[in-house]
């Protein structure tokens, strides 16, 4: 007995959990996005056109496959949602670490539905394609009422088409779907019209509160981190951080307390690699070594200016080899072990 399995490319669980489909998907996405990362979607002699045709083969392929036969979560769209709007940003040259604008104006510009949008649409043609070729068995059993209650599935589709029907005017006509579903297949069946209004379907949601959304983030009122260096101000403290990280080269303090080995002064773990242990010393929820370190810091070993720009460089020469190979980032070869010889995280030795 196993607890998940994979089924047609996705991966079900006795839990009825669908977060390890949604990660799968998006690494699957982020392997086939890494390696063109900067060469294609961050390229200046590129068209959008181009870049958008890229990204609906190779990201959105991955990240939609099958993801219609699911009931999904907040979370899980959420988990697809960050994989579709690092790439979109990308190709607009929109970085969450500048000045940035907010997520709904990224797809407005490049004129893209949401991932929920793109869920409903995909969901939709796949009802049309049941009720058109669909196996009676399989429109049997989603028939069927559980209690008095439809399955979560059909649930969600009749949802779909209470969307549409009060968004869109080319079904205004009809009749509310959960009384009149006869009429809708009837309007499904007409492949044209049925197009036309999917097509329609695309920015409802975008268009709703875009000037507020856009206001929130952008005007310098609501700008309130300001960057120490060049006065710019941002929407968030982790925006300002990264602008700085990027824009003036600063490093942050955990930098000089970290190693080539990877082995942290405070708990003695080693992590093996410097990346991993600077993720370690700047987590802020397990902020302990790091406090430890500030309230002593004459205790522990700094490194020196030259000292940490060797270890970046070889960091950034590890991360390049990554891209290379298809990863996002450089794989862990070995777990972190305790002071205790006991192993901690995922990858095994």
């Amino acid at each position: 007995m196993v607890d998940q399995y994979v089924h047609l490319g996705g991966i079900v669980c006795k839990n009825k959990n669908t977060m390890p489909d949604a990660k799968a998907k998006t690494k699957s996405a982020l392997n086939a996005y890494a390696p063109l990362a900067v060469k294609v979607f961050g390229s200046t002699s590129l068209d959008v056109e181009t870049k958008l045709a890229f990204m609906w083969s190779l990201v959105l392929s991955r990240l939609l496959f099958n993801a219609h036969i699911l009931v999904p979560g907040s979370a899980y769209i959420k988990e697809l949602n960050q994989t579709y709007m690092r790439v979109l940003r990308k190709i607009i040259g929109a970085e969450r670490f500048g000045r940035t604008i907010c997520d709904r104006e990224v797809r407005w510009r490049l004129k893209v539905p949401s991932m929920s949008c793109l869920l409903v649409k995909a969901r939709l043609r796949y009802l049309k394609r049941l009720i058109a070729t669909g196996p009676k068995p399989l429109i049997a059993l989603l028939a069927l009422r559980y209690k008095g209650l439809s399955l979560p599935w059909v649930s969600l589709i009749l949802k779909d088409l209470q969307l549409i029907w009060k968004s869109v005017s080319l079904c205004s006509g009809l009749g509310d779907p959960r009384t009149s579903f006869h009429d809708w297949i009837s309007f499904m069946r007409d492949g044209p019209r049925w197009k036309s209004a999917l097509a329609s379907l695309c920015f409802i949601d975008e268009l709703h509160a875009l000037e507020q959304d856009t206001l929130d983030v952008v005007q310098q009122g609501h700008l309130s981190f300001k960057c120490s260096s060049c006065s710019k101000t941002f929407a968030t403290a982790r925006a300002r951080d990264a602008h700085a990280r990027v824009a003036h080269q600063t490093k942050v303090p955990q930098r000089f307390f970290t190693n080539a080995h990877g082995t942290c002064q405070v708990c003695k773990t080693t992590f093996h690699t410097y990346q991993r242990l600077l993720r370690h010393l700047c987590d802020s929820r397990r902020d302990r070594c790091w406090k430890e370190i500030c309230k002593s810091p004459h205790l522990f070993e700094k490194l020196s200016d030259e000292e940490l720009d060797s270890l970046i460089e070889a960091n950034r020469l590890a991360c390049t080899e990554a891209r290379r190979n298809g990863l996002s980032h450089p794989v862990a070869k070995m777990s972190a072990r305790t002071s205790a010889c006991k192993r901690i995280g995922r990858t095994s030795a």
